[in-house]
């Protein structure tokens, strides 16, 4: 039997069949550069997708053997035991069983090496960025269950930036991926707002990972990343937060060490972003909690939730029963309605709402109420405005703000998260995971003095020239001015 590694044996299988790396990359779906690697030896394929692959290359190669009539120069060079059955030379399934046989156990013996082979240290930039896309992406292929990722990293550094986007582009549908990172409070004391509005533009471009945010002081020197479980590196970065080396292994008791390491200094204490299950917050009563509070900052990133009439409040809570939300939903979400429109009736309530957003609540008339994602009709939003106007009127300390995200610098970036802060905690709710049904949509924060700066940061939002206060006057002209347009775009959605 042939006994080369998998990539001599790869590259011997398409020079004999005469099939370029390219034509192998279309035929798998692949770049040429991983048919490249492959054939040199530099990587194996992924072990969860082997048997697809070489199952494709031995139709893709035994197909060419048989157009050209080469099956009995191929067991020669192959050294193959030819069939006494001289018709199974022109059998398309005996050829590609042998195939694949020979891709099998070249495969496995690969395998062997590379397990012996622990660690590559890698210095050159293009070299370090092409090996984590590689790396990551082999081992969200192999996966099929929720990967947990510990970084010493900050969360604005531009290497958790790229690493982030490799995670968030290369989520499978069905896996969750748990980012455990660091943040700078330090950072936060010096330059609250832009520190914490960075934080917050993060969080919604990569809005389909669940991240959750440690003190950094404490391990920010480790200069370690762990794939739970899977890999472990250890890097050195220049002042600009770019890796400049790393050294990587997938020796288990190796990644296990640093998993524990890493672990140890993201404590229960020291997270201050955590991510929270709904049947949680209701145990312990956290909305009832929260909305009893005097003082809020609202930061609404579609539709407009609040100073709902008890009939539409109503309607949300028949149409969670209908589809069967939670009992322990329902219920907290009956206790809230008796509550919630008395608490804006006395208390100081600033809302910030996106521009964009208007328009787009508008088109997709979904509002998020609670846990209920709810398609709010243009009779309903007839029946709120006045009672909108009259709340404002009633209560001289409820304050609209609009945010111009036009003038914003983010590209293409969408806001899926709403902020809800009073005066004692703050939480995140991802309306993206929530229209997902997704359970980790929900996050606290609490650390009583990263909460003070969050409502100092609404303080600097205001003096923004992007945030402008509107009075009533200025409401009721907007919506007579706008209304019969919005109503329109309502009855296309109908």
């Amino acid at each position: 039997m042939y006994k080369n590694p998998y990539g001599t044996i790869l590259k011997d299988l398409l020079s004999f069949s005469d099939i370029k790396f390219v034509v192998a990359g279309n035929h798998l779906g692949y770049d040429v550069s991983y048919i490249s690697k492959w054939c040199s030896s530099a990587k194996l394929p992924a072990a969860k997708v082997i048997h697809e692959i070489n199952k494709q290359l031995s139709a893709l190669i035994g197909k060419e053997i048989l157009d050209t009539k080469n099956a009995t120069n191929f067991f020669n060079k192959f050294k193959l035991k030819i069939p006494k059955n001289i018709a199974l030379l022109e059998d398309k399934k005996f050829l590609e069983e042998q195939i694949y046989v020979l891709l099998s156990n070249a495969y496995d013996e690969s395998s062997e090496c590379v397990e012996e082979k622990c660690f590559n240290f890698l210095t050159e930039p293009e070299e370090i960025r092409a090996f984590l896309e590689e790396t990551i992406r082999d081992t969200v292929i192999e996966s099929n269950k929720d990967i947990s990722v510990f970084l010493s990293l900050d969360i604005t550094s531009p290497g958790s930036a790229h690493l982030l986007s490799l995670f968030s582009r290369l989520k499978p549908d069905g896996i969750k991926i748990n980012i455990f990172m660091g943040a700078c409070l330090d950072r936060v004391e010096k330059d609250n707002y832009l520190y914490l509005k960075k934080v917050f533009f993060i969080l919604n471009k990569f809005i389909n990972l669940s991240i959750q945010l440690y003190n950094i002081r404490n391990f920010w020197n480790l200069n370690s990343i762990v794939i739970k479980n899977k890999m472990a590196l250890v890097y050195s970065a220049n002042n600009e937060g770019m890796f400049e080396s790393i050294v990587f292994t997938k020796d288990k008791p190796k990644v296990s060490k640093t998993y524990e390491t890493i672990k140890k200094f993201m404590s229960l204490e020291n997270n201050f972003l955590r991510l929270k299950e709904s049947d949680s917050l209701i145990k312990s009563a956290f909305r009832t909690s929260f909305y009893s509070n005097n003082s809020f900052n609202f930061l609404l990133s579609h539709g407009f939730e609040f100073l709902l009439p008890t009939d539409i409040m109503n309607n949300i809570l028949d149409y969670a029963e209908e589809n069967t939300h939670p009992y322990n939903d329902i219920v907290d979400i009956k206790k809230l309605i008796i509550t919630l429109n008395e608490t804006f009736e006395h208390s100081t309530s600033n809302f910030f709402i996106l521009k964009s957003s208007i328009l787009k609540s508008f088109q997709d008339r979904k509002i998020y109420f609670m846990n209920v994602e709810y398609e709010i009709s243009p009779s309903e939003i007839r029946e709120f405005y006045p009672y909108f106007i009259e709340a404002l009127k009633t209560n001289k300390d409820i304050n609209i703000y609009i945010i111009d995200d036009d003038k914003l610098d983010m590209g293409f970036l969408e806001f899926k998260i709403s902020i809800y802060c009073n005066s004692n905690t703050v939480f995140l709710k991802n309306l993206f995971k929530l229209h997902q049904k997704h359970d980790d949509f929900f996050s606290v924060i609490n650390n009583s003095h990263l909460v003070e700066n969050v409502n100092l940061f609404f303080e600097e939002l205001k003096k923004s020239p992007l945030c402008k206060k509107y009075s009533i006057e200025e409401i009721e002209q907007s919506w007579e001015k706008y209304k019969n347009m919005l109503f329109r775009i309502m009855d296309i959605k109908k």
